[in-house]
């Protein structure tokens, strides 16, 4: 099959996204004559046009011979946001013209995209959910950091990915609910292969506990398949049956047995039992904890978390496990800014489409842009055993907002035939610890002053293979009118390796016109 060339596959992002936003507009021009809802359907379309100007001492990221360079940024963008009726969801597009002066640097274009969408094709029972993106996402773990995506880097790709999930959702004779989902999820790396994925995946969930019911039982049966870019072909099958238990409304447990075959770790398919225990404890709407524990013969995973939300506060502390096969949803673990917030405020706001004005809204706020790159990662084609830990918490004042994110990620290869071009080809184990702190006050009710500091450690199995970045943001932000906006700062950024140190500093000044 040859290969779909990432701009097509662009392409092919918008055009599935596109078509259920405008599907929107005309169900909303369909029901205008209705009687006011809060479920009424609304389209919000915002076109915009921002003009970034920075001044780097260091284009090149070079230890010696410092390239200093003007950096133009043209970014024509559009959001789009549906919400009520029977479609939702938002895409946020922009298209980056990058010109550099001062410096032989070609010119350049880089596309951002991301974008959510869901559809509910028949009523109460066919829906379908879509998700699409465009990033630039740094392909080792062990090349060359950077948190600004306009500056030239060979370790960093423009990463396409789409995602469609249609589901069918029901209920047998009022006996049991069921859902029957497929997954679809393609991803293409530019001028790089350990970024592609393709993956097919078909589920079965079924379940039987009512709200007032002391005992239920659920069953889940599930295929799934990926077929990496610079690896091998893998696939996994299981089914279980889980017996649940329902003390109080506070308490539910639920004790899970079954069988599953995988090529996690082998050429071939080899079978093996699976059995766990999971509890949840809900002890006010504020409040919520939940573990879950299940064995496999690759790799025992668990999921811990605890999350609790105060007047003005949210706290979350979790620890997950699990088997991470290939391509970029898996060990990339690249976040953006949009990513890192998104995940900060899961617990604040869980509806998805209040959520992702939130964070666009708070962002703005900062002067950071979504799409720039606030934790690294990496891509890889080899199946591994993923551990990741996390502490976050959201403080709001009166005028201030401190925002803080420490995390830790642990892989483990357990693939012994793996033969990929990715860190994995080269160590059997990565580990990737950050840090994020973001302190925010309001000046005025129009402006905003910010400072954000971020590190970012990756370590392998040899002492040559480690990075260390770290990063010092300060902005001033102002609200210059309804419709247009004003953002200024300095950042500073330190990048230690045993090949290309650097050093860098910038001065930057962002101006953005809504129509």
């Amino acid at each position: 099959m040859k290969r779909k060339k990432p701009e097509s596959f662009g392409g092919l992002c918008l055009g599935v996204l596109l078509p259920l936003l405008a599907a929107q507009a005309w169900a909303q021009s369909e029901g205008e004559g209705g009687a006011a809802s809060s479920n009424r359907p609304r389209l919000l379309i915002e076109p915009r046009l921002s003009v970034t100007e920075t001044l780097t001492d260091n284009l090149k990221l070079r230890t010696h011979d410092k390239d200093v360079a003007l950096i133009s940024t043209i970014a024509p963008g559009i959001r789009i946001s549906a919400t009520g009726g029977r479609v939702r969801g938002s895409l946020d597009y922009a298209l980056n013209g990058l010109l550099y002066s001062k410096s032989n640097e070609p010119s350049r274009v880089q596309n951002q995209l991301s974008a959510r969408g869901s559809a509910d094709l028949i009523d109460n029972w066919f829906v379908l959910d879509a998700r699409a993106s465009i990033s630039q996402q740094p392909r080792s773990a062990f090349g060359t950091g950077s948190i600004d995506p306009t500056l030239p880097n060979s370790n960093v790709s423009e990463l396409y990915t789409l995602g469609l999930s249609p589901a069918l959702r029901g209920q047998l004779r009022g006996v049991a609910s069921y859902e029957l989902r497929a997954d679809i999820n393609e991803s293409r790396a530019k001028d790089a292969t350990n970024g592609d994925l393709s993956s097919r995946g078909l589920s079965l969930q079924l379940g039987g506990l009512s709200a007032q019911s002391l005992f239920g039982w659920s069953a889940f049966l599930s295929n799934q398949r990926w077929r990496p870019g610079g690896g091998r072909y893998t696939e996994s099958s299981m089914v279980t049956g889980t017996l649940l238990f329902r003390p109080d409304p506070e308490w539910n447990f639920g004790l899970t047995l079954g069988k599953e075959r995988n090529s996690f770790t082998t050429l071939s398919q080899e079978s093996g039992n699976t059995y766990g225990a999971s509890a949840n404890w809900l002890p006010t709407p504020r409040t919520k904890a939940a573990a879950d524990w299940q064995h496999h013969d690759y790799g025992d995973s668990h999921t811990l978390s605890l999350e609790h939300r105060m007047a003005r506060s949210v706290w979350r502390v979790s620890d997950t496990q699990i088997a991470n096969v290939a391509g970029p949803q898996g060990n990339a673990g690249a976040m953006t800014n949009y990513d890192l917030f998104f995940s900060l405020f899961a617990s604040r706001e869980p509806d998805l489409r209040k959520r992702d004005l939130l964070v666009r809204q708070f962002l703005g706020l900062l002067g950071l842009n979504p799409n720039a790159i606030a934790i690294g990662g990496f891509m890889n084609s080899t199946a591994s055993l993923m551990r990741r830990q996390e502490l976050s918490f959201a403080l709001e004042g009166q005028r201030s907002t401190v925002t803080f994110l420490l995390s830790r990620t642990k892989s483990n290869k357990i693939d012994p035939t793996a033969g990929g071009n990715d860190d994995f080809a080269q160590t059997n184990r990565l580990d990737l610890r950050s840090f994020s702190v973001n302190i925010a006050y309001r000046l005025t009710p129009i402006s905003s002053a910010s400072v954000l500091l971020t590190q970012q450690k990756n370590q392998g199995e040899l002492d040559s293979q480690r990075t260390d970045l770290k990063s010092l943001i300060a902005n001033w932000n102002a609200r210059l009118g309804p419709y247009n906006n004003l953002t200024v700062g300095v950042r500073h950024n330190r990048f230690n390796s045993p090949t290309q140190p650097y050093r860098e500093n910038a001065v930057l000044a962002t101006y953005t016109q809504q129509f």
